[in-house]
C-alpha cells in the first residue's frame, strides 16, 4: 500500500500531465523498490526540473537522481551510494540563480549530512562539505538560499543543527572547499550522472 502510494506521489509530482516522458526510461523506476517521496527542484538558469528520492537495492537505501529536460525527457536514474553499506536518505534540492544545484542527504547510522553541487553546464556533481554530529541520529536536511549563503538545517538526536556556507562559483569544477571528487567515476554522463559515489567515509 505504501509502495503504491509513494509510487503515485512521484507520478503526480515529476510528471505533470502536460510534459510526460517520450519514452518509459524514468518510469520504471517507479515500483515497489521506491522507499521515499520524491523531491523536485527546478533550475530557471537551464529549464531542467530535478527530481530525488530514496530507492532500495541490495539490502540498503541509496539516493537516485533523475533530470528532466526542456522537451519533457526524463534521464534514466543514477545511483548515489550503490552498494557502499550505508543508507542514504532525506533527499533535498535548491538551485541558485546562477543555475548551480545543491543536494543535501542524510546518512542513517553515522552522524553525517552530505552536500554537493552541480554547476551550471556541467555533467559532475561535486562533493561540497559534509557535516558530522555527535547529538544523535541525523535526519530530514533542508537547504534555502539567503543573502547569497546556502543555508542547511537538519535533525540532529533531539536538536536541529543549522549551518551556512558560501555559494560555489557557477563555472566551478570545484565544490566549496574540496577538490574535484565527481560523483560517478566511469559511470558519469551528460546529465550528471551520480552511479557509484561512495559519498565520504
Amino acid at each position: 500500500m505504501r509502495s503504491s502510494v509513494v509510487a503515485a506521489i512521484l507520478v503526480a509530482v515529476a510528471l505533470p500531465a502536460s510534459a510526460a516522458p517520450r519514452d518509459d526510461a524514468f518510469n520504471r523506476y517507479v515500483s515497489p523498490r521506491l522507499d521515499g517521496t520524491p523531491v523536485t527542484v527546478e533550475n530557471v538558469a537551464t529549464g531542467q526540473t530535478w527530481t530525488a528520492w530514496s530507492y532500495a537495492q541490495s539490502g540498503e537505501l541509496d539516493l537516485a537522481l533523475s533530470v528532466r529536460e526542456g522537451d519533457g525527457r526524463w534521464s534514466p536514474p543514477r545511483f548515489l551510494g550503490e552498494r557502499d553499506g550505508v543508507d542514504q536518505i532525506d533527499p533535498a534540492l535548491i538551485a541558485d540563480a546562477a543555475g548551480v544545484v545543491y543536494l543535501a542527504y542524510a546518512e542513517r547510522g553515522t552522524g553525517k549530512v552530505h552536500i554537493a553541487a552541480l554547476p551550471h553546464a556541467s555533467a559532475t556533481w561535486n562533493r561540497v562539505t559534509s557535516f558530522e554530529t555527535t547529538a544523535g541520529p541525523v535526519a530530514a536536511p533542508s537547504l534555502k538560499i539567503v543573502g547569497g549563503r546556502l543555508v542547511i538545517a537538519f535533525r540532529a538526536g533531539r536538536t536541529v543543527e543549522i549551518h551556512d556556507l558560501a555559494l560555489i562559483a557557477p563555472n566551478s569544477a570545484l565544490g566549496i572547499d574540496d577538490g574535484p571528487d565527481p560523483f560517478g567515476g566511469a559511470g558519469q554522463n551528460g546529465n550528471g550522472g551520480t552511479r557509484g559515489w561512495k559519498g565520504r567515509k
